[in-house]
């Protein structure tokens, strides 16, 4: 689990594992009902970090909008990027072989504005995963108290209460998500 690093390879993990707790112990095969405490385990450790990230773009995108949507080192980012251009242009100088008039376009896996994540659309990228997992928690341990306990056996109570206090948080993080973006994109817009 620890080699999760993408924020999107963290959350199908999560929908994956909160599906197998869902799942009733009856309809699982042995080695899976065996391993749900395992597996519990690792759930609160990738929403307790998949919360901090997602906490921590929070902070950076709040932190973009109040400096008027400058980076903090743009001027950098321009030496960098004719830098970069610089060193292009000489490999394609030394390279000797280099056709100026080929264009991606042509390229049937190329797409304007598109990117690597476009590859990973998802119905789940409307859900949130920790809402999901928040949901799915409080119907287990409402409905089945003893199964939750179960569950949680694993985990140790200094991660149970990392995992709870991110699971409480995450309508208010959502919520700030949502301003967040609504703000910049209107920034964007009277700026353009």
């Amino acid at each position: 689990m620890p080699k999760f690093k993408k924020e999107f390879d963290i959350r199908r993990v999560l929908f994956g594992l909160t599906a197998i707790i869902r799942s009733p112990l009856e309809q699982l095969p042995p080695l899976i009902a065996q391993k749900q405490p395992d597996l519990f385990k690792e759930i609160c450790t990738l929403a307790t970090r998949i919360f901090k990230e997602r906490k921590d773009t929070l902070k950076e995108n709040e932190d973009f909008l109040a400096k008027g949507l400058e980076h903090e080192d743009e001027a950098d980012y321009d030496d960098e990027e004719e830098e970069d251009e610089k060193d292009i242009d000489e490999a394609k100088d030394k390279l000797g072989q280099f056709d100026a008039d080929v264009d991606d376009d042509d390229d049937s896996d190329y797409e304007i504005e598109g990117d690597d994540n476009g590859l990973y659309d998802s119905n789940l990228d409307d859900v949130d995963e920790l809402l999901f997992l928040k949901e799915t928690v409080d119907t287990i341990h409402q409905s089945n108290p003893q199964f939750f306990s179960h569950l949680s056996g694993m985990t140790t109570p200094d991660d149970l209460n990392k995992f709870a206090e991110a699971l409480n948080n995450a309508q208010e993080l959502k919520a700030r998500e949502e301003k967040c973006t609504k703000d910049i994109d209107e920034a964007e817009k009277k700026k353009a």
